[in-house]
C-alpha cells in the first residue's frame, strides 16, 4: 500500500493484490555476472523459435544464431507441430500468448504427439505463468521472461542442452574428438 499526501490535503492510496506463485527452482538470475560468449563446444544444434510476432522470431533469432545455432521459426503452435514431423529440433523456445493454439496447448499437444525427450523452454512476457507445476503439467523444462536477457536465455540453455560455451577471448581449445571442435559464426569479408 502507498500512500502520499501533499500539503493541500490531498491522499492517494494504490492497492497492488498479487498472487502467490510457486517456486519455480533454480533459475538463473537477471544480471547474474557472465562472461559473454561467442560460440559452443559439440555438435551444432537447432533450435525451434515458435512465436506468432515475427519480430520476437527475428529477436531470438538473431541472438542465437551468431553463437552457431541453427534457427527455425515456427509461427503457431500448428506450424511448430508440422515442423516436428519434418525435422526434430535440439530444444523448442515456445510463447504462450499465440492465435489457433496457446502455448500451453501447443506444449501438451507436442508431448501427446510422441515428442517426449526435446527441452520446451517457455518464452514470455506473462511472468505470472512462470508457475513451476503448470510448466510440469505441460512437459517443460524452463521458463525464461520476455524481453529476453541474453545471459538468462544461455544459462537455460546451457543447463538443459549440457552446453559448453566458448568466450570471444578463448583460443582454440585443447584437440579431442571430431565432435568437440567449436562452433562459430563464419567471418564476414568486408574487404570487397
Amino acid at each position: 500500500k502507498l500512500a502520499a499526501t501533499s500539503s493541500a490535503g490531498s491522499t492517494f492510496s494504490v492497492r497492488v493484490y498479487l498472487r502467490a506463485v510457486a517456486d519455480p527452482g533454480p533459475q538463473a538470475k537477471a544480471g547474474a555476472l557472465r562472461q559473454p560468449v561467442s560460440g559452443y563446444l559439440g555438435e551444432r544444434r537447432t533450435l525451434l523459435v515458435v512465436d506468432d510476432q515475427p519480430v520476437q522470431r527475428q529477436m531470438l533469432a538473431g541472438m542465437l544464431a551468431p553463437l552457431g545455432f541453427e534457427v527455425r521459426e515456427a509461427a503457431s503452435g500448428t506450424e511448430c507441430l508440422d515442423s516436428l514431423r519434418e525435422e526434430l529440433p535440439s530444444a523448442i523456445l515456445l510463447d504462450l500468448t499465440m492465435d489457433d493454439m496457446d502455448g500451453w496447448q501447443t506444449a501438451t499437444s507436442v508431448r501427446a504427439s510422441g515428442f517426449r525427450d526435446i527441452p520446451i523452454i517457455i518464452v514470455s512476457a506473462n511472468m505470472f505463468e512462470n508457475q513451476a507445476e503448470r510448466l510440469r503439467a505441460a512437459g517443460c523444462q524452463a521458463f525464461v521472461g520476455k524481453p529476453v536477457i541474453e545471459s538468462e536465455l544461455i544459462a537455460t540453455l546451457e543447463r538443459h542442452l549440457g552446453l559448453e560455451w566458448l568466450s570471444p577471448g578463448d583460443a582454440q581449445p585443447p584437440a579431442a574428438d571430431d565432435d568437440e571442435t567449436p562452433l562459430r559464426p563464419p567471418r564476414l569479408d568486408l574487404s570487397e
